[in-house]
């Protein structure tokens, strides 16, 4: 029976270092107050860019994330 792991977006970002613990705390405020998608909610305050969630959520999925030219 195999189990799958799955990283939370935030710690994700923190260990990848594009994202700081003081502004998960913000956006994870916002996102309780707000009700919307964490990753929509760093973007729009500016913590990360959406490429940066892209790679995570491809990786999560087992997908290599190709950035367009």
């Amino acid at each position: 029976m195999s189990q799958e792991v799955r990283i939370r977006l935030g710690d994700a970002l923190l260990a990848k270092g594009v994202l700081q613990e003081k502004q998960l705390e913000v956006a994870l405020a916002e996102q309780k107050r707000a009700h919307r998608p964490l990753g929509e909610i760093l973007v729009a305050l500016g913590f990360v860019r959406p490429e940066h969630i892209a790679v995570i959520v491809a990786a999560e999925l087992g997908l290599e994330f190709v950035r367009a030219r």
